[in-house]
């Protein structure tokens, strides 16, 4: 979001945050919890993420078939939570996926 943020071409006078998870940016910001349901820019801006999020995982599973990116959009349905048992993590996995880190004790541990 920092990044985001940062490369806007007209600096905003204020951010609005979804959620409680402070901003350390040099731009006055609110958090709002739950702001998706009470606040039209940040249900806006949720929309326009999730629509283009959802068009990049549609990309991402051609390149990476294994995972159905084209049919979970990056949520951990059991196929996918299986396939990453099944296959070593492509580079778009997170390693702070909670999944992740037990996929690499298990593999620490068989060494």
């Amino acid at each position: 979001m920092k990044d985001a943020i940062k490369n806007l071409k007209k600096r905003p006078d204020l951010v609005l945050v979804d959620g409680l998870d402070k901003l350390d940016i040099n731009i006055p910001n609110k958090n709002i919890v739950r702001g998706d349901s009470s606040e039209e820019s940040i249900m806006a801006a949720s929309i326009y993420a999730k629509v283009n999020r959802d068009k990049l995982m549609e990309r991402y599973a051609l390149q990476y078939p294994n995972f159905g990116f084209e049919s979970n959009k990056g949520y951990g349905t059991k196929f996918h939570l299986n396939a990453l048992k099944k296959h070593n993590p492509s580079p778009l996995h997170r390693l702070t996926f909670k999944p992740m880190k037990i996929k690499k004790v298990e593999s620490n541990n068989k060494r």
